[in-house]
């Protein structure tokens, strides 16, 4: 009971040193995509669409802001304090942290997935295009990728509970990032330069994939061509633009951006977040985060939309192709920004913007955003093809039927994320912070490097 106690009281109240702008993005992220996928899978039950405007995909780029800013801090302040980075200790402590919980789900799929497909034979996902696209359970052979973090590197037809991809990106930069910086930080001072020649080589990258593999709106997220070489383009749009390190490393490396800048120009940022310039650069961000989700990017291309085979001439293409090889990476700094000006600022514009990222009720949900990520698509899965029917009954309106769909899936979420935070995620933080742990993973890591 003890255990019990000391995981609720974590997941409750806000320790000191934590920082709640972080916390409110991450809270406001997940409640961004689980929204999002509430719409995405019962649209594959009912005529019930998401609204154009709704971008949940973006709540995956803050998670990337954040993972890259609290890991860039973490691997930064360590080289402050011992000049170097000691590699296997920080893998040992990702593997705790990320591993368990990870393994519980992935074992859990079989079952909560399977009865999606047990129920839905010959149905698929209109809205996905295909029903592979969100990981057949028959993919359960290429778990050991999730357990690698390699299922990115598969076609989205053979990934295992597909939506993992984000993790497979976060952790291979998490194994590049403690070398690079090692690098960066003893062999150059030429560091900031590095970093923005980075950020702007992954808009490059963006651009020139959306040119060789043809991703144009005709094709962007459409289900099938026609022809000889007939392929699904919504798979393959997601195979080489959206699932992999390459093209989305963006918005991990302006989260180590914030980090360093924070790390070793503490005092510039606090002096420039003071000035009228930064509040100017505060409404673009603004605009930019808001115009990400209400899709204003991509407005001019309002007239490709249910897939037309128009054809673009090539200032249409050079604009598409930049907009999505920019896009991404405005957002994440963006949101970046938002939240350095949010902690740095003390106008009454930042100290408001904090108040409202330091929501005491985003704590929590921030808490379990790992775990409610894991598991809201296989719970909604393996619930709505029989409550869609259910509420059929007695309900008219299909709308009704996906509000109520919608509250029990993000109910059920969170008490499978709270049960898996108390009895698992926190147990093992509390196991791995423990002096007598933590020394033993030090020792460890020592005689391995």
């Amino acid at each position: 009971m003890s255990v019990i106690k000391k995981s609720l009281n974590s997941l409750l109240i806000r320790p000191d040193g934590h920082n709640p702008a972080v916390d409110g993005i991450r809270a406001l992220a997940i409640i961004l995509v689980v929204i999002g996928h509430v719409y995405t899978i019962q649209a594959a039950l009912t005529e019930v669409q998401k609204p154009p405007w709704l971008r949940h995909d973006y709540g995956v780029d803050m998670f990337f802001v954040i993972s890259g800013f609290l890991i860039g801090t973490i691997l930064i302040k360590e080289f402050q304090k011992h000049n170097h980075i000691n590699y296997a200790k920080f893998y040992v402590r990702r593997f705790l942290r990320l591993m368990p919980v990870y393994v519980i789900v992935l074992i859990s799929g079989i079952y909560f997935m399977q009865n999606w497909y047990n129920q839905l034979p010959d149905q698929g996902l209109p809205l996905l295009g295909d029903n592979t696209l969100i990981g057949e359970t028959t993919n359960v052979k290429n778990m050991w990728a999730n357990l690698l973090y390699v299922n990115n590197f598969l076609d989205a037809d053979d990934q295992y509970l597909l939506w993992c991809w984000s993790l497979a990106i976060e952790e291979q930069f998490y194994i590049i990032a403690p070398f690079f910086l090692s690098f960066i930080l003893l062999k150059t001072r030429k560091r900031v330069s590095i970093l923005v020649l980075l950020l702007m080589l992954s808009c490059i990258i963006r651009f020139v994939t959306v040119y060789q593999h043809n991703i144009f709106p005709e094709n962007y997220w459409n289900a099938l061509s026609t022809g000889p070489n007939q392929k699904n383009y919504l798979n393959y749009t997601f195979t080489h633009l959206y699932d992999n390190l390459l093209t989305r490393y963006g918005g991990l490396l302006v989260g180590v951006i914030g980090a360093y800048i924070v790390q070793f120009h503490l005092n510039k940022i606090r002096a420039f977040m003071a000035k009228k310039l930064a509040s100017i650069i505060l409404i673009f961000s603004v605009v930019i985060f808001f115009g990400a989700f209400f899709d204003l990017e991509f407005r001019y291309f309002g007239r490709f939309a249910e897939f037309s085979q128009l054809t673009l001439n090539e200032w249409e293409k050079f604009y598409w192709a930049a907009t999505i090889g920019f896009s991404r990476n405005l957002f994440s700094l963006a949101t970046m920004f938002i939240i350095l000006y949010s902690i740095y600022n003390k106008t009454w514009i930042g100290n408001g913007i904090n108040k409202f990222l330091s929501l005491r009720w985003f704590y929590p949900v921030a808490q379990i955003s790992y775990s409610a990520y894991l598991t809201h698509w296989m719970l909604m899965f393996w619930m709505y093809p029989s409550l869609v029917p259910f509420f059929s009954k007695y309900f008219e309106s299909i709308h009704v039927i996906h509000a109520i769909n919608g509250i029990i899936g993000v109910l059920a979420t969170l008490l499978a994320s709270i049960i898996l935070y108390i009895f698992i995620e926190r147990p093992l933080m509390d196991f791995r912070n423990a002096n007598k742990i933590n020394g033993l993973i030090t020792r460890f890591s020592r005689k391995i490097s």
